[in-house]
């Protein structure tokens, strides 16, 4: 059973932006095109969308899309899915992710949970086929996400994969950064890496069918995506994907797909022709923001002359240098298999070439769209509603009743670990002590003061040697305290021991639980139907951070 609680707390919001975007929308409000709140604002967009969207795409897309997820073995209602995009007022909700290795952490499984029930929500708001779509950002090239994943225990147990041959560096230019599409495993390499993730992972009767599922969609990722016996890492995820919500009929996208990638040239085109005015206004964006007292998601060093795509060359992802217009148009019309777009033009793309209705954000994604309004008013392309995903942490009942125990609120969240720890253990055992030292530095201080004023009046000058006094006062006063305190804490070392357990299950490696820890730490504990669980908490329009408090059934299960 489980049960959710808003929380507001500033540390689970990632940025003042984002946290803005939540809570003080009229704040940003000028900063995008639609009130993400207003059910008003997804007919409006549902409605232009029908009329504006160039309809001849619908039968190509679909057939794109019916061919690559056919591939990963996707369900019939996937497949259903995918006719309805060829009805002339289909809708779509997509969001997107670069590739996490086996599944990534687990803010990638909220965000899809969150297309889903919005998708849902949406079709029965407006009376119309919303078709719920992934992006997987195979394009990308940002290494650290497929070179690792954890698993939470009594510690936190990090799984390098230690492939460096496609390591980046971004501090040197020459360095290699190889998109996702391009990197194949050895089969080998991942079977291994299955196996070590599995056994870490405590003996229960879900256990089987987690490595079930990660075996057979290894065999699909070999038998439809292999070259020379090495599996497509972007595919792998991409399949794994389509099988955890094999039920809900998720449409996965990989722009990665030539058939696909060839329909960007008219992106890539306006790109060639406008990059100087677009990095421009993106600049401009980011120093309105920074004013504002938020931060320019989109670097403002921004180079103004740069393109907003790159070229693959021998696997390696490089920036085109090209000023040549002609020899820019010839490269698209000839290589455009090879160029991957940007966080700038990606979005563009995808909003031209799918019905999209509204997109699902994370933080990050959130603070991008602020600075790209204008861009999409260039193109002619109407920006979607930006909805923020699903953002959560599981609270496990072990946590908390170590929660209620030591009596923790929401607001001790801000303080960093030690500071809490010593908040606890002072309100408990220290209290008194800690009054009796301030009063007793008080006391110190104030008769210090009262002789120097006496000695003052009679034309003494000591002021020199009562600051020094002072001075060391204080520090032994505070030397003290530290010793009382450090006896305490070890006295009382639950207290200590109990905060460390949850902060290391709710800010693991000092980040926030979702963007680390795997997916299937979780469904090893209480089977796949915990996801569905959490499905059916998601409520629409409610954006807050969620504390998925995991409670015990009546009969103790």
């Amino acid at each position: 059973m489980i049960r959710i609680k808003e929380i507001t707390s500033e540390k689970f919001y990632y940025n003042s932006l984002f946290k803005d975007y939540v809570f003080n929308f009229d704040n940003l409000q000028d900063r995008f095109q639609y009130d993400y709140r207003k059910l008003e604002s997804y007919k409006e967009n549902a409605s232009r969308t029908k009329n504006c969207y160039d309809n001849k795409f619908r039968n190509e897309i679909a057939a794109i899309l019916k061919k690559y997820n056919a591939r990963l073995n996707c369900s019939s209602k996937t497949l259903e899915n995918i006719e309805c995009l060829k009805d002339k007022d289909s809708v779509v909700v997509i969001g997107g992710q670069q590739p996490g290795f086996l599944g990534g952490p687990a803010y990638i499984i909220y965000k899809i949970l969150t297309i889903l029930k919005l998708s849902s929500f949406l079709q029965e708001k407006l009376n119309i086929r919303v078709v719920p779509c992934f992006w997987n950002a195979s394009d990308d090239s940002n290494f650290d996400n497929i070179n690792n994943l954890y698993f939470l225990g009594q510690e936190l147990k990090k799984i390098d994969l230690n492939l460096t041959e496609y390591r980046s560096n971004k501090s040197d230019s020459n360095s290699k950064q190889i998109r996702f599409s391009d990197i194949y495993f050895p089969q080998l390499t991942v079977k291994n890496i299955i196996d070590e993730f599995v056994s870490l992972l405590p003996e229960t009767e879900f256990k089987p069918k987690i490595f079930n599922l990660l075996q057979d969609c290894l065999d699909v990722t070999l038998s439809n995506f292999n070259q020379k016996d090495r599996l497509s890492i972007s595919s792998f995820f991409s399949a794994i994907i389509s099988r955890i919500f094999f039920s809900y009929g998720l449409v996965v996208i990989d722009p990665g797909v030539p058939e696909f990638k060839k329909l960007s040239a008219k992106i890539l085109e306006f790109d060639v022709t406008n990059h100087v005015k677009i990095n421009k206004i993106i600049k401009e964006n980011g120093g309105l923001l920074v004013r504002r007292g938020y931060h320019a998601q989109l670097n403002e060093s921004l180079n103004i002359d740069s393109l907003n795509f790159f070229q693959s060359a021998s696997g390696n992802r490089v920036k085109i240098m090209e000023a040549d217009e002609n020899k820019l148009i010839d490269i698209i019309d000839n290589e455009i298999l090879s160029l991957n777009l940007n966080v700038v033009l990606r979005p563009l793309f995808q909003d031209w070439v799918l019905p999209v209705v509204c997109t699902v954000c994370g933080p990050g994604e959130v603070s991008y769209f602020a600075q790209l309004k204008e861009i999409y008013n260039m193109a002619e392309i109407r920006m979607p509603v930006i909805y923020p995903r699903f953002s959560a942490t599981i609270i496990e009942n072990k946590i908390s009743s170590v929660l209620e125990k030591i009596g923790m609120q929401e607001e001790d969240f801000e303080l960093p670990k030690e500071t809490l720890k010593k908040k606890i253990l002072l309100a408990d055992k220290g209290k008194e002590i800690d009054e009796l030292l301030i009063n007793f530095q008080n006391d110190i201080m104030f008769k210090l003061e009262n002789l120097k004023k006496t000695i003052t009046i009679k034309n003494i000058d000591t002021d020199s040697s009562f600051d020094r006094v002072e001075k060391n006062i204080r520090k032994e006063l505070e030397i003290l305290y530290k010793k009382i305190y450090s006896d305490i804490k070890k006295s009382d070392s639950f207290i200590s021991d109990a905060v460390d357990r949850i902060y290391l299950n709710l800010f693991p490696d000092s980040m926030l639980q979702e963007r680390v820890v795997n997916i299937f730490n979780y469904i090893n504990k209480y089977d796949f139907g915990f996801l569905d669980s959490i499905y059916s908490q998601i409520i629409p329009m409610s954006f807050s951070h969620k504390f998925i408090k995991i409670e015990k059934a009546k009969d103790g299960s």
